[in-house]
């Protein structure tokens, strides 16, 4: 798995671990994230280490991939994503998990198709909003609420500055090259998800189709009996 392969999958593991899980599937537990902790005061190394992290999710615009979900509860779900930046986003589930998820550039839309219902949430109300702006500002609009390093090692805990009851973003990066070697999210419920990404691909055109809803309900079918 290349470097370029781990560089939206904080994203995505916080997105997804928003979705309930209801593929009835169990997988052993993933090994509990080692807490990062803030200092006091961050020297300039510190501060040159978060910047070079800004830098790196700040280089995907487009992206696609197949994921792997896992949460501490056991439950898995597989699938595909479409990602576009600025604000836009699209997660289909694999059956049987009945679930889509299209972020829209002002929303984020999660449809059950066997509940045939969907729910809308404002997407700056949420850390994936923060994560999905042309820019990211880490310590402004995504607070570092946790950084350590060790040995080649960085750490990096961020939560939402204006929602930090949304959970926490947990990253563990290899130094030198900089790659994301480890994500988890931590809910309000102290459930924790974690993402694997395969086959993806970066930089390509997408239709912006791919991140419209229409609400199944509302079709017209003919001849339906």
């Amino acid at each position: 798995m290349t470097s370029r392969l781990f560089i939206f999958v904080p994203l995505i593991c916080f997105l997804l671990a928003l979705a309930p899980e209801t593929s009835g599937k169990t997988a052993p537990l993933p090994p509990p994230v080692k807490e990062a902790t803030l200092p006091t005061i961050l020297g300039q190394a510190d501060k040159e280490d978060i910047a070079r992290v800004e830098s790196y999710l700040d280089a995907i615009t487009t992206m696609t991939a197949r994921f792997y979900q896992i949460t501490s509860q056991g439950s898995v779900a597989e699938g595909w994503l479409y990602l576009s930046r600025p604000g836009k986003l699209r997660v289909n589930y694999n059956p049987p998990v009945p679930l889509q998820i299209i972020a829209d550039g002002k929303n984020l839309i999660y449809y059950d198709s066997t509940l045939k219902s969907a729910n809308t949430i404002g997407l700056d109300d949420t850390l994936a909003g923060v994560l999905l702006r042309s820019k990211l500002n880490l310590g402004s609009d995504v607070k570092v609420s946790g950084f350590s390093r060790a040995r080649g090692v960085l750490r990096l805990n961020l939560t939402d500055s204006n929602n930090p009851d949304t959970g926490t973003l947990a990253l563990t990066f290899s130094d030198k090259p900089l790659v994301l070697r480890k994500w988890s999210v931590t809910d309000s419920q102290g459930i924790v998800t974690t993402v694997a990404l395969h086959d993806a691909r970066f930089g390509m055109e997408l239709d912006n189709k791919l991140f419209v809803f229409e609400d199944p309900s509302k079709f017209y079918i003919p001849f339906n009996k």
